[in-house]
């Protein structure tokens, strides 16, 4: 971890962007514009019934 860590103050940078940008790099993937997380889940989660289980639990649990 410390050479990674020269090696991102030497280039201006933080160790978090550096594996970042490595990550992106053998992805293949460029660093556009990222969709917000609201709009790529829109649509995909539908609210549990009442009698759901796990929702009872939850609320005995937290409320």
């Amino acid at each position: 971890m410390p050479a990674a860590e020269h090696l991102a103050a030497s280039q201006g940078t933080s160790l978090s962007a550096l594996v970042e940008g490595a990550l992106r790099e053998m992805t293949g993937r460029s660093e556009g514009p990222v969709e917000p997380f609201a709009d790529r889940w829109l649509g995909a989660f539908r609210p549990a019934e009442e009698d759901d289980p796990r929702l009872v639990a939850l609320r005995r649990k937290y409320l």
